[in-house]
């Protein structure tokens, strides 16, 4: 039997949007990119023994080098600095296949205006914009942002957003991988 969270298989194929932007803000660094909009997805054990993973969105100017994400006790915050150095389990980033780049950076800077907000301990309450816990943050900055058509989430129907769906949804593609 599988575990629920293990990953859907896909192939790893880069930051193709950046070759195709040709704008000075978005170079690569490595294999991650610190382009605007980029999800970035931990398999870090926050809480007992269920491994629900984390989940944040590269953020936007003025937050260069930044990841913005929601976290229990602190909310909705800039964290600057590798996700790679700062996990040490699996890391991945994927890119919204069916978003632009103006779209992406959109959806960062939607992320941006939630700073301060507290932290959603009310998981299935996906459509509350007042608070927020990590992976609805980031499917809210493209839902609300980019509309239906940018959906990252495995359900529809109002259950509770796990970072492992943003990374296995068929509408995103893999960017990065760390094991």
């Amino acid at each position: 039997m599988t575990a629920w969270n293990a990953e859907v298989p896909k192939p790893v194929v880069g930051d193709w949007k950046v070759e195709n932007a040709g704008a000075a803000n978005e170079a690569r660094v490595g294999s991650w990119s610190w382009r605007d909009g980029v999800i970035c997805i931990t398999d870090a054990k926050l809480s007992g023994i269920i491994n629900h993973g984390h989940a944040g969105i590269v953020a936007a100017a003025p937050y260069y080098y930044a990841v913005i994400e929601a976290n229990p006790g602190t909310g909705v915050k800039p964290h600057y600095g590798s996700w790679v150095s700062r996990f040490s389990g699996q890391v991945w980033q994927v890119g919204v296949k069916s978003t632009s780049v103006a779209q992406d950076q959109k959806a960062a800077q939607w992320a941006a205006r939630q700073i301060g907000k507290p932290y959603n301990r009310e998981f299935y309450n996906v459509w509350t914009r007042s608070k927020f816990y990590c992976s609805q943050l980031v499917w809210a900055a493209y839902r609300d942002t980019a509309g239906p058509s940018a959906d990252i989430s495995l359900n529809s129907y109002g259950a509770a957003i796990h970072p492992f769906e943003l990374r296995d949804h068929p509408n995103t593609a893999l960017i990065y991988r760390k094991y």
